[in-house]
């Protein structure tokens, strides 16, 4: 069982309680998972319409099969 103490977010230098590998207050960390897959759709040329309409199409295929 982990053990929880007091961090400090290295972002914000919030503190939180946490296990010892966490190195981000929720907050940040969502913030960076939100950026990460904001730059991950870039990269593969997707917007806003190109990812609504992939979980369409991938939706269909879930249903046909």
């Amino acid at each position: 069982m982990s053990e929880k103490c007091l961090e400090i977010c290295q972002d914000c230098g919030k503190t939180f309680m946490a296990g010892p590998n966490a190195f981000f207050c929720p907050d940040c960390r969502k913030a960076r998972v939100a950026a990460t897959a904001r730059e991950n759709a870039r990269e593969r040329g997707l917007n806003k319409i190109g990812c609504a309409a992939r979980q369409r199409k991938r939706t269909a295929e879930k249903e046909e099969a």
